[in-house]
This record gives C-alpha cells, sequence and structure tokens, in this order.
C-alpha cells in the first residue's frame, strides 16, 4: 500500500499536479484491447459468441467498479479514470 501511494504521490508532484495519463500498465493495454475484440462480437448476427461477449463485458464492468470504489476508498478520486476501460464508447 505504502509503495503504491508513494508511487501516485510522486506521480503528482514531477507532474506539477497534472498525473501521467498517457501512462499504461501492459494489463491495461491488454484489457483495452480485449474489450475492443468483445465489442466486434456484437457486430455481426447469428453466432453464440454474443454471449460470451457479453459475459467478458460485464467482467471488466464489475473490473471498473472495483476500481473506482479502490479509488474513492483510497482518496484518490483524481486517479479513477487512468485505467477505466470504457466499454462501448461513441464511434465517429
Amino acid at each position: 500500500f505504502d509503495q503504491v501511494k508513494q508511487f501516485y504521490e510522486t506521480e503528482t508532484v514531477e507532474g506539477a499536479g497534472k498525473s501521467l495519463s498517457g501512462f499504461q500498465s501492459i494489463e491495461d493495454l491488454i484489457y483495452a484491447e480485449n474489450v475492443h475484440m468483445y465489442e466486434m462480437g456484437f457486430e455481426q448476427q447469428y453466432h453464440f459468441g454474443v454471449f460470451y461477449a457479453w459475459v467478458k463485458l460485464r467482467e471488466q464492468e464489475i473490473r471498473n467498479i472495483r476500481w473506482i470504489a479502490s479509488m474513492v476508498v483510497l482518496g484518490t478520486k483524481e486517479h479513477i479514470d487512468d485505467t477505466i476501460v470504457p466499454i462501448f464508447q461513441p464511434r465517429l
């Protein structure tokens, strides 16, 4: 806990109050890519992959909620958006 807290505190000091939003761990990148693949499962019809994709997206939603709850408990609400993987974000 102390190492994680120290990491976030040094990050904000070095960035003059701004967090490094470009920094993501390999796990976050893998989760984001998986969410994109599961979203693509809803693009076609007549297959059972939709059910699998729905379950996996639901698991990611639970992961996001747990992350938000942990950041609220730790009192670091400014870091909530750093690793949240948006599900079904709007396409341009």
